[in-house]
């Protein structure tokens, strides 16, 4: 099996114990080379480190990760964005794609669907939890 590159990855979330078990699903794979627990800090630890991919909550204190996407976008337009989410309302991942979020996961998937989710927003590819894809639903276009 091929190795995939090691990705450099900044971890958002407001709590604590469970960017713990984030981090350590995906540092056995990936660089992570900052974990912070409010929007304000994504975007500082984005300038300072230039990471390939954020994993973001969307609900975080001082900026939600919204607001942090699209400040990315305008900031740093190369470095990719995963929402890892409780929020299964389709109205959020409409936003989410339409502000170029490259991938949104259910805090709910499996380890390995987020590790598949973070190298498919590291290869320029969009990418959908398997528990809110519905047949006849399809993802926009990724950005070039």
């Amino acid at each position: 099996m091929e190795r995939c590159p090691r990705l450099r990855l900044v971890l958002a979330d407001d709590h604590p114990a469970f960017l713990e078990g984030l981090r350590r699903i995906l540092e056995r794979d990936h660089d992570v080379v900052a974990v912070v627990t409010d929007g304000e800090s994504v975007l500082a630890e984005a300038a300072r480190l230039s990471p390939d991919v954020i994993v973001c909550d969307i609900s975080m204190p001082r900026m939600t990760g919204f607001e942090v996407a699209r400040e990315l976008r305008r900031l740093s337009p190369a470095i990719r964005v995963v929402f890892l989410t409780m929020h299964t309302d389709p109205d959020f991942v409409s936003e989410a794609f339409r502000i170029d979020v490259s991938a949104y996961v259910l805090k709910t998937a499996e380890a390995a669907e987020l590790r598949e989710a973070v190298r498919a927003a590291a290869a320029g590819k969009l990418y959908l939890s398997s528990r809110l894809r519905e047949p006849g639903v399809s993802l926009p276009r990724p950005r070039k």
